[in-house]
């Protein structure tokens, strides 16, 4: 039982985010274990950081998660020439079970499979190609058989940086930002390369979801098991309904979003109330519910899936949602954890004891009448 607790806390502490943490651990290791995670790294990476990777890597094998990696024949030899044992017989696996991982080459028949059945074997996979020219191709191959969740693709600089400013972009929206990235030529050719592949790979090469990132092998832990990650996420793009009824939605699946997302109870009356402007991610995870109101929108609830949050969902519906709506106002508890992102986002706010109130194109005139609007309403959730 020590053993294993003290496992969890080096864990954290290389991930720095407990709360975080758990709530992504859990959720990979409720799929199947060879969906969990999908990892290529180039030559350059293994030469420059594979003693960090290897630390990370039996983090995860000893979490019972093991990721399939994507690497060249160049990597291999390293690793086995200077990690002596990575590699090892069934013989010294006896004598050693911090890690166990088996050289699979991509040129083997039947790779899927033979992936799943090391995994199966609580085996690490490494998928071996014969050069790293169009890994793309290889990746995809392995993405479509293989459904996994996640796709990293390990860099020395850990993410994509603005070619004049050298500031890392934390996320891209394909719908959103390609058009951007690619007419501004605000990335590198070879970054706008990568980039046309990825979206091709999501767009017309696979029919789950799966988030891709790029990221740096010292900062592995942090992109897989925080929100705030530490590369560059890139997504698709989620899909933002606007409903004007409440009585179109599957309250079920409202209730456990706003209660998971607030982590209370809330009132049943809530969801029998009058909500004129919702604007939801339709998996349920995220929603911006609004009610009219005489001086503009009141958003009632914004609530985000824990685990949405490091996918940028709640931009998306946040985005969507000013898009539509001129002038908007809330308010949230003082001790909200979204407290700083809504200070960002609001063009005005009145901080109080109990409530914060923030707004959006909110007449100066209009300010108090509205602060005292909102202090004066009930909670919605049960306390």
């Amino acid at each position: 039982m020590k053993k294993s607790t003290d496992k969890l806390q080096k864990f954290f502490e290389m991930t720095g985010n407990e709360a975080d943490s758990l709530i992504f651990l859990k959720s990979f290791q409720s799929i199947d274990p060879e969906k969990f995670l999908l990892i290529y790294m180039d030559t350059e990476v293994v030469l420059e950081s594979f003693s960090t990777f290897f630390y990370d890597l039996k983090i995860l094998y000893s979490l019972e998660l093991f990721p399939i990696i994507l690497t060249s024949q160049d990597s291999i030899s390293y690793i086995e020439l200077f990690f002596k044992g990575v590699f090892s017989s069934e013989k010294d696996l006896k004598k050693n079970n911090e890690l166990r991982c088996d050289i699979l080459p991509f040129s083997a028949d039947n790779i899927p499979d033979r992936v799943k059945i090391t995994v199966k074997r609580k085996h690490i996979p490494f998928v071996v190609m014969e050069t790293e020219e169009d890994f793309i191709s290889k990746a995809t191959s392995l993405v479509k058989n293989l459904r996994p969740s996640k796709f990293l693709i390990l860099t020395p600089g850990g993410g994509l940086r603005r070619v004049n400013t050298n500031e890392r972009i934390s996320i891209i929206n394909i719908r959103s930002d390609y058009r951007t990235l690619a007419d501004e030529n605000l990335l590198s050719i070879e970054d706008l390369n990568l980039i046309d592949n990825l979206k091709n790979i999501l767009e017309n090469k696979i029919t789950h979801s799966m988030n891709i990132a790029i990221t740096s092998p010292m900062t592995l832990l942090k992109e897989l098991f925080t929100v705030k990650g530490s590369g560059t996420f890139i997504k698709l793009g989620s899909e933002i309904q606007h409903i004007e009824r409440l009585e179109r939605l599957d309250k079920e699946k409202l209730k456990y979003l706003l209660e998971s997302a607030f982590r209370k109870k809330i009132d049943p009356k809530f969801l029998d109330s009058k909500i004129d402007s919702i604007f939801l991610e339709i998996n349920y995870r995220g929603a911006a519910l609004l009610k009219k109101c005489k001086h503009g929108f009141l958003l009632s609830k914004f609530a985000v899936d824990e685990i949405a949050r490091g996918e940028g969902i709640g931009r998306d519906v946040w985005n969507e949602m000013k898009r539509h709506h001129r002038t908007i106002f809330w308010r949230a508890k003082p001790e909200n954890q979204i407290h700083k992102w809504y200070a960002n986002e609001c063009q005005g706010m009145d901080k109080g004891d109990d409530w914060n109130v923030y707004w959006i194109n909110l007449e100066i005139e209009k300010i108090p009448e509205v602060c005292k609007y909102l202090r004066s309403q009930s909670q919605d959730f049960i306390v």
